[in-house]
């Protein structure tokens, strides 16, 4: 594992979007755990510039939304599918069929689930995920106390992660969230752009406290 501090918040998202650009150079079909949030928007912002400048392709890669609120509808103005849209798929040029998200629509949650667990199977895994550690130590919506081993599942939120999100239209607090166990399937590297922004803002003149990720 490597812990990289940066000098600055822009800094640390600009690092983490050449860490996800070169992996796509590296295999460009690539399968990537896209989160939503504030913190990943300027990692998206900076992917965006380096595909419209002509070097980044991204026409191969597979999209997994690590998330979704259960009970939104992918077009309603919460729902993560759309968050995403917004941010990053629109504006690149990944094939809308390489774009997998949790339906927090489905009927069934639990089926719903394995279907997205069926999907990575078939990507081979995640090469890469995008994730961020909130206020509480929450990973990608996985609240601490989550199992290491867990999988793709209905969970609730805890208050202040959904705060955090600034998505406040689910009353049930509820979310689907794929958690990926560490080291399964295949090497990967993980970016955490919160932890890295949290770092350089604490650097000068203290030690802080690592969190560990897997």
């Amino acid at each position: 594992m490597e812990i990289l501090t940066l000098p600055t918040a822009e800094a640390a998202c600009v690092r983490a979007a050449e860490i996800v650009a070169q992996a796509v150079v590296v295999r460009p079909e690539a399968a990537l755990g896209l989160p939503t949030g504030r913190t990943p928007v300027p990692i998206y912002a900076e992917l965006v510039r380096r595909r419209r400048a002509g070097g980044l392709r991204l026409g191969a890669v597979r999209a997994f939304g690590l998330d979704e609120l259960w009970g939104v509808p992918a077009s309603a103005p919460a729902s993560f599918r759309r968050e995403l849209d917004g941010a990053f798929y629109r504006h690149v040029d990944i094939v809308a069929a390489n774009i997998y998200a949790l339906d927090g629509a489905a009927a069934d949650a639990t089926a719903e689930a394995a279907a997205y667990e069926a999907a990575l199977g078939r990507a081979g895994g995640l090469d890469l995920a995008l994730l961020g550690i909130g206020g509480n130590g929450h990973i990608a919506f996985n609240e601490p106390g989550s199992p290491f081993a867990s999988r793709t599942r209905l969970g609730k939120l805890l208050q202040c992660a959904a705060a955090s999100h600034h998505q406040g239209d689910n009353d049930g607090g509820e979310v689907l969230t794929q958690r990926e166990r560490a080291g399964d399937r295949k090497q990967r590297d993980d970016v955490d752009a919160q932890h890295a922004a949290a770092q350089a803002a604490h650097q000068i003149g203290q030690h802080d406290q690592r969190d560990q990720r897997g």
